[in-house]
């Protein structure tokens, strides 16, 4: 079972699960995860950013370690 969205996880728990590389969900690309911690609990599935503004509304997760 994954963690709910929302939800508080611990070092070790599984947070996702990769599906079939090399398919039309990962437009023919090997299995790949994005990774990505928001402020303010937004969604945002792009995986990247459009400008260097934007990206304040990330944490970088190497802070955590």
């Amino acid at each position: 079972m994954l963690p709910s969205q929302g939800g508080i996880v611990a070092a070790g728990e599984r947070i996702g699960v990769l599906g079939a590389g090399d398919t039309s969900e990962t437009d023919g690309e090997r299995k790949h995860l994005h990774f990505a911690i928001l402020k303010d609990g937004a969604v945002d599935l792009r995986g990247y950013v459009q400008n260097q503004s934007e990206l304040s509304l990330w944490y970088d997760p190497f802070t955590f370690f």
